[in-house]
């Protein structure tokens, strides 16, 4: 099935068993055509803009919304104005909302997102020309076609937003068709013939309308719980000596504010689904607020982001085997990246081993079941873990320990200090309190920070900084917000 087809069935049918055969059949497209689509397709919709209805609210940034479907744009200008926002004169009278100097490469105005709908099925852009805004600042003329151009958005299946290569022109007040496409984003240009013909010219934009269909924000909740499903209740995957197994929010969103300023507008058309993730843009997000301000002051305390919910990549240590029969029980393996954080223990309890601490193993045993898929008791090895009894919670999800992490002799990779180094992901540094700058390190854009092991010596806690050398922590600091240190998890896969 093509794009094209695919694209009109999502939007000419009413009945919620055929959207859902859709919604799978599309990840063979490697497009999210269904991207928002959470529900049933509702009927056409529409919204314009214009200098009455839309408000600058931060910089570069438009919203307006309606009843069905919530919309957010992004307006692009470059250092010498060439891109203005305010009141401008309009051919005919009245006043226009924007104003185009130049060509793509310095400006344009897109749709960072269309909160709730399955397609764009039209765009009707009311325009005019100013030949000499300097000198006539109130002389317009009628626009004419090719004046402004638009191009179409999808998202592909890594979530990148493909913007055709091919621009269309616009002519002035009529309606674009995208019915045969429908796709969920856009974006308008102005010309650079223009702008080469007049040098003080510009293009005033009175009105933009976009019709489209809405799917219902009331999805059920079986389609939802089938998604994410479909998605991550999967098998362990082999890729080289490595694995990808369950699930965990890792990645900011790049329009996480959108989501939050959508979120704090109608909390009641956000539905989550049982392990409390959110189906946005045909992918799974975690609204988490932030415990501190992570590296840099990236965060700001107690404000709320969105997180990609995203495979977990683990990364081979070692394999195990029977000792009589030789056959291989496991993989152990530990997660590539810093997930989440933890204090190792509650205030007062001065733990002597992994197993007697009351925050750590307790939050592990939380992970393991929060972040694996349905089989994961028949698919990790359990037994036999060091400091643990066999078949105890503690053994089915851990930190690693001093010895692995300090083996000078073994393959694991640890026995230089670089190898011990492990980056964080975003969830876990917004979900940590703060830790002095000194507790991060950057590299190309990874961030790497302090995590724990599950080893003690005398009454002290293991764990790895920043440049991946080890230290211990006393058990009263343990217990501390200020040791709210990153999270490994390490497991062993039966395969």
């Amino acid at each position: 099935m093509n794009k094209k087809s695919l694209l009109l069935m999502l939007t000419a049918t009413f009945c919620a068993a055929v959207v859902a055969t859709t919604l799978f059949a599309s990840n063979n497209l490697g497009i999210n055509a269904f991207a928002l689509n959470r529900g049933v397709p509702a009927s056409e919709y529409s919204i314009t803009m214009s200098a009455t209805n839309c408000t600058k609210v931060t910089s570069n940034l438009l919203r307006s919304s309606t009843d069905s479907g919530s919309w957010s744009f992004n307006f692009y200008k470059t250092g010498d104005a060439r891109v203005s926002y305010g009141s401008f004169p309009f051919y005919g009278g009245g006043e226009a909302f924007l104003s185009f100097r130049d060509n793509d490469s310095y400006s344009y105005l897109n749709n960072a997102s269309g909160h709730g709908i399955s397609g764009i099925t039209s765009i009707t852009v009311d325009y005019c020309r100013q030949t000499n805004y300097v000198d006539n600042p109130t002389d317009t003329s009628g626009g004419e076609v090719g004046d402004l151009k638009i191009l179409f958005g999808y998202v592909d299946s890594q979530g990148s937003l493909l913007y055709e290569t091919t621009s269309h022109d616009l002519s002035p007040d009529t309606p674009y068709d995208m019915s045969d496409l429908e796709p969920r984003y856009f974006k308008i240009t102005g010309s650079k013939d223009f702008k080469t013909e007049y040098t003080n010219g510009r293009i005033n934009i009175k009105s933009i309308k976009i019709c489209y269909s809405c799917d219902s924000l009331r999805t059920d909740a079986a389609v939802r719980e089938d998604l994410f499903s479909d998605q991550f209740d999967v098998e362990p995957i082999k890729v080289g000596n490595d694995w990808t197994y369950g699930y965990y929010p890792q990645t900011l969103s790049d329009i996480s504010e959108v989501y939050e300023a959508l979120y704090q507008e109608n909390p009641e058309s956000f539905l989550p689904l049982d392990n409390g993730y959110y189906l946005l843009d045909g992918d799974f997000f975690k609204r988490a607020q932030a415990k501190g301000t992570g590296y840099n002051n990236e965060y700001v305390k107690d404000e709320y982001y969105w997180f990609k919910v995203e495979p977990v990549t683990w990364r081979y240590i070692d394999a195990k085997y029977d000792s009589a029969t030789l056959k291989r029980l496991c993989y152990v393996v530990t997660s590539e990246k810093i997930l989440d954080t933890s204090i190792f223990d509650t205030a007062g309890n001065n733990p002597t081993s992994y197993t007697t601490s009351t925050a750590l193993g307790v939050f592990m045993n939380a992970l393991y079941n929060k972040m694996l898929p349905s089989n994961r008791d028949s698919r990790l090895y359990s037994g036999n873990l060091s400091g643990a009894p066999e078949n105890d919670m503690y053994a089915k999800m851990f930190p690693l320990s001093y010895s692995t992490l300090y083996d000078k002799n073994s393959n694991y990779g640890f026995h230089y200090t670089s190898g011990r180094v492990a980056y964080s992901t975003d969830y876990a540094r917004c979900n940590s309190y703060d830790l002095p700058l000194s507790g991060y390190a950057e590299d190309n854009g990874n961030i790497s920070m302090y995590y724990w092991t599950r080893s003690f010596s005398g009454g002290n806690i293991y764990h790895v900084v920043e440049d991946g050398q080890l230290f211990l922590t006393g058990a009263s600091y343990a217990a501390s917000y200020a040791a709210w240190l990153g999270v490994r998890p390490a497991c062993r896969i039966i395969s």
